[in-house]
């Protein structure tokens, strides 16, 4: 059994699967410390600086394709629990549109009003803490369409 287990170290060496497996254990074990250790603890991995810089590369792409880009704050989950981060992070896209000059669609508000409005159960709106779900989807189109409409126009 032995004599077999070293032909098949012997094999695996000659054919490089063992070098890939050592180096993937290698990095395995250096990034097991990490594992739970995040930016912010519980939530977000991307940095701050680095979520305004790609949020400003994107902003200037779709304005390089000659179209208007947008940023829509999506609704919450009435009985989610509060999230301070992404709070943080919703503030930075506001900031970055502000001396951008990007259009800003308020869809937290837009839906809220629309799901009093409508007397939509807010029950069938989301599939968890923070995705809508079709219905929800719908709804919160419908609240925020015409507001697209006029805030495009003339803006080409």
């Amino acid at each position: 059994l032995r004599l077999l287990h070293v032909a098949s170290w012997l094999r695996d060496l000659t054919s490089g699967v063992y070098w890939q497996e050592r180096d993937l254990a290698f990095i395995e074990r250096r990034l097991a410390a990490r594992v739970s250790d995040l930016d912010w603890p519980g939530q977000r991995r991307v940095p701050y600086d680095d979520y305004v810089k790609a949020l400003t590369e994107l902003l200037n792409e779709i304005r390089a394709d000659k179209a208007v880009p947008m940023l829509l704050s999506v609704p919450r989950s009435p009985w989610s629990p509060g999230n301070a981060v992404g709070d943080v992070y919703l503030k930075g896209a506001l900031e970055v549109a502000s001396w951008s000059d990007t259009i800003v669609l308020d869809g937290r508000n837009a839906f809220v009003r629309s799901v009093a409005e409508d007397d939509i159960p807010s029950v069938d709106l989301f599939l968890d803490e923070a995705v809508p779900s079709e219905c929800g989807h719908l709804a919160l189109a419908q609240a925020i369409a015409d507001e697209i409409v006029t805030r495009t126009r003339g803006r080409r």
